[in-house]
């Protein structure tokens, strides 16, 4: 049967056949505590107030040991990481021996930092020893009883204040273990760190340090639809969600509120698909492998409760403000705009019509229908990453009118020329090129492993990087950048627990456009390259519930059609 992932070259037919199949591996038990989520508070004061409030009403809190750290420290020393202008992680301890100097008051801003990919390392980036050391740092930890979440590689970022001015300072290389909040005391996480260097120091490394901060690896949970329009449509703002393009809000008619987005097409013969996580569409709770048929059809919709009501509002929004500017555009040189801006208006009038009309019903966004979707899984062979994928028949009539193949919609609002500059960074290197068919990029190859650990461009720190895409539901369009080290993950249920190699994307850094590079509600997206490579699909991350730190995915071999026991008959 002809498998057909809307790509231009037939290479990447061979590449998929070969991958391994998917399996099951079972979860083991261990007790677990639930997180307290880290909130963002809107000023200095404000922040420091919700959080005692927090700490005080927090039932696990736990008592304080000689090495904890300060309690500004702890709040502060992650403050902006995620370019947000809030407050990052809780530190629980740290190696390094940099002096954190505190906010003294509202008046002074905390001290931004910012998380940067380990380009390399002189031991850890060869014969694969990183991977080594990671296992090897999970059953230390598991030693000491920490209830751990996540272990990464990282470096940091910040400038120092100086007589002759700011200058920039990149920190070690950092083992940096996330823990379940309220579970680790300063005592631990030294021991543990102690453990961590003596490891490092029987591979001869000792240039890298350890730090331990709070954190959660968690899931980031009609008619045709329409076609992406060009730049002079009325509609280009408020259209995207309605669209065939990739990043479309999904989620289940039984479950509407629970949301996510599609992360890309395919086709077997004739019948077109898309994939997703899983966790989208179904409970964590539920472990059981669907397949239809025999399993009941589990029907997927367009658009959740909130992300249709969203889109009314957005379209009703825009509606307002242009009204608002015809008070404005009564002298004779604004006369010539006022058509131009009423035609906008009524543009926007019949499509919100349209849209309460022909759409309101759940039952009228039905797009497909789920066929296969394996228990959610981690350490899954050969490469121990999370198997978190689901497969949807998608409704031809729906899709065919309009379809667009695989593009990334790269949004209206990042301006061309200004997303250029954001993936180049450096003069003379240009892997991107902006794509001037309705900000699509079209996706037409898949990135290998070794692509990912060698990137070919730097960014402002003048460290090599892959910048990289995803258009989500809940973020729209944004920039990361993918780490070359993988990370260890550990994500707590109420049957115990499970561990899984996770790629990762760290956030852009501070720029007006957007913070984090994603959030709830993303899951799902499709994680791009800047020449239109395939790269992984976004299942999670780490961080408060607000926004992720560091972006969990899965390379999309192991997500990809012809690697999974569904399509083996088909």
């Amino acid at each position: 049967m002809l498998f057909d992932l809307f790509f231009h070259h037939s290479a990447i037919l061979s590449t998929v056949s070969a991958l391994s199949l998917l399996t099951v591996s079972t979860l083991p038990t261990l007790p677990t505590r639930s997180e307290s989520p880290l909130s963002s508070f809107g000023n200095w004061g404000d922040r420091v107030r919700s959080q005692e409030d927090d700490d005080a009403s927090s039932p696990a809190s736990i008592a304080s040991s000689v090495h904890d750290v300060s309690e500004l420290e702890k709040r502060y020393y992650y403050f902006d990481i995620r370019g947000d202008d809030r407050l990052g992680p809780k530190l629980i301890f740290r190696t390094s021996k940099e002096t954190f100097t505190p906010p003294t008051g509202p008046e002074n801003d905390p001290r931004p930092i910012r998380l940067i990919q380990v380009d390399d390392h002189a031991q850890l980036g060869k014969d694969d020893l990183w991977a080594i050391v990671r296992d090897k740092v999970v059953e230390l930890l598991d030693q000491r009883r920490v209830l751990f979440t996540s272990v990464d590689l990282v470096r940091f970022g910040w400038e120092d204040s100086g007589v002759d001015g700011p200058t920039k300072v990149i920190s070690n290389v950092t083992i940096w273990v996330g823990a379940q909040d309220n579970t680790t005391t300063g005592d631990v996480a030294f021991e543990s760190s102690q453990d961590i260097l003596s490891l490092l120091t029987e591979h001869g490394i000792d240039d890298v340090d350890v730090a331990f901060r709070e954190s959660e690896a968690r899931f980031l949970t009609g008619s045709p639809l329409l076609a992406p329009v060009d730049d002079d449509d009325h509609l280009k703002n408020v259209i995207h969600p309605a669209t065939t393009a990739l990043g479309l809000p999904i989620a289940g008619e039984k479950t509407p509120r629970s949301q996510g987005t599609l992360g890309f097409y395919f086709r077997i013969g004739e019948d077109l698909h898309g994939v997703t996580a899983r966790h989208v569409l179904f409970g964590l709770s539920q472990a059981n492998e669907c397949n239809y048929p025999p399993a009941p059809k589990r029907n997927v919709i367009l658009m959740g409760t909130k992300a249709f009501n969203d889109l009314l509002e957005s379209i009703q929004a825009g509606i307002g403000s242009l009204s608002n500017s015809l008070i404005f555009l009564d002298g004779p040189s604004s006369r010539s705009r006022f058509g131009g801006t009423h035609d906008k208006i009524e543009r926007l009038k019949d499509f919100f019509a349209m849209m309460e009309k022909d759409w309101s019903n759940p039952k009228r966004r039905i797009i497909g229908h789920v066929v296969w979707a394996p228990p959610i899984t981690g350490n899954t062979p050969p490469y121990g990453y999370t198997q978190d994928v689901c497969v949807i028949k998608l409704d031809k009539d729906k899709f065919s009118p309009n379809f667009v193949r695989n593009a990334v919609y790269l949004g209206a609002k990042i301006k061309p020329g200004k997303f250029m500059s954001m993936m180049h960074h450096r003069v003379g290197q240009f892997d991107f090129q902006y794509p001037v068919d309705r900000h699509l990029l079209e996706l037409q190859d898949i990135l290998t492993a070794d692509q990912i650990r060698n990137p070919t461009t730097k960014d402002f720190d003048d460290v090599p990087v892959r910048f990289v895409i995803k258009n989500g539901y809940k973020t729209g369009t944004t920039i990361g950048r993918m780490s070359r080290f993988e990370s260890k993950a550990r994500k707590y249920g109420l049957t115990g627990h499970f561990d899984s190699i996770e790629a990762t994307v760290l956030p852009y850094g501070k720029n007006q456009y957007f913070t984090a590079f994603s959030r709830g509600g993303d899951s799902g997206s499709i994680v791009a390259g800047p020449k239109g490579e395939f790269i992984s699909l976004l299942t999670g991350g780490t961080g408060s519930s607000d926004s992720v730190d560091i972006a969990f995915n899965h390379p999309n071999a192991l997500a990809f059609p012809g690697a999974n026991p569904y399509f083996q008959g088909n």
